[in-house]
């Protein structure tokens, strides 16, 4: 992913031009847990993000469910909403108040988080605050349908694209329309954003091939030809004792043929014409 061109696109849409330092590393947080499970289908992570700028009022914090303590009396137990959210000791409402990306509500849910990621949410509620936890606790949430019964991969698969009706993970349809919204723009940012495009990297090299080596590659000569055929090569051919081998029969050298010299004609003059003043002053 490269996090440049993604924070590019996202500061103009959905963010409206600006992003702050927490709204970054809300961002950063989402994209590690998204790299660290090696999920693929980049609709899901665009509306993850797109909850998360929602129920976070855009600030990508993880956020606790405000109000006093006696707003929290309606998750108490033996309240019909305390029971769905397996409350079972007086005080659990607030002590189990939503925390998170998206609202980690209620005693059981905050034990399965905790069998979940193997850290004490009974204990320490507000561990749910912190910004790997809440990542991880959004991506299980959202992946498995913890809120109700519908997930991402209901939403989005090989065939069917509704980014509207994937609101009805968190929360019905309410505001499904805006949200949906803000998943194309992440989405289409996260496109332009990803690596997996087929094709060399930026400023990868390829050598060029060596002109010589991609000849005989093309059309081997006849005497590398078996070398570079595939397949294993024939056995040789036993030699018959009874016969002679098959070998050409070696032509004589042509002979040399004489040619006229000049220098040996001159010689031949001078030895006739001593010869003859021999003779006549004799």
């Amino acid at each position: 992913m490269d996090r440049t061109v993604f924070f590019a696109a996202i500061r103009k849409s959905p963010f409206g031009g600006r992003i702050g330092p927490n709204q970054v590393a809300g961002c950063e947080a989402i994209l590690a847990e998204w790299e660290k499970r090696e999920l693929g289908d980049l609709r899901w992570l665009a509306y993850m993000l797109a909850t998360t700028f929602h129920e976070t009022a855009k600030t990508m914090r993880p956020i606790t469910e405000r109000g006093p303590v006696s707003y929290f009396n309606k998750y108490e137990p033996g309240t019909r909403t305390g029971k769905v959210l397996g409350n079972t000791i007086k005080g659990d409402g607030y002590r189990f108040r939503g925390r998170g990306y998206v609202q980690l509500t209620g005693r059981a849910n905050y034990t399965r988080a905790a069998e979940e990621l193997g850290s004490d949410f009974l204990a320490f509620p507000d561990k749910a605050l912190l910004s790997t936890h809440a990542a991880a606790i959004l991506f299980l949430r959202m992946t498995e349908g913890w809120f109700t019964g519908v997930k991402l991969a209901t939403c989005f698969t090989g065939i069917k694209t509704d980014w509207r009706n994937a609101r009805r993970i968190i929360n019905g349809l309410d505001c499904a329309d805006q949200i949906a919204g803000y998943a194309r723009d992440f989405h289409a940012a996260l496109q332009k954003a990803d690596r997996r495009v087929a094709g060399p990297p930026p400023f990868a090299y390829a050598p060029k091939p060596d002109a010589a080596v991609t000849a005989v590659a093309q059309d081997p000569p006849a005497d590398v030809a078996d070398d570079i055929a595939p397949g294993p090569k024939p056995p040789p051919r036993p030699t018959d004792p009874g016969r002679r081998p098959d070998t050409k029969p070696q032509m004589p050298d042509p002979p040399i043929e004489a040619g006229f010299s000049w220098g040996g004609a001159l010689i031949v003059v001078v030895i006739v014409a001593a010869i003859l003043a021999f003779t006549i002053f004799k």
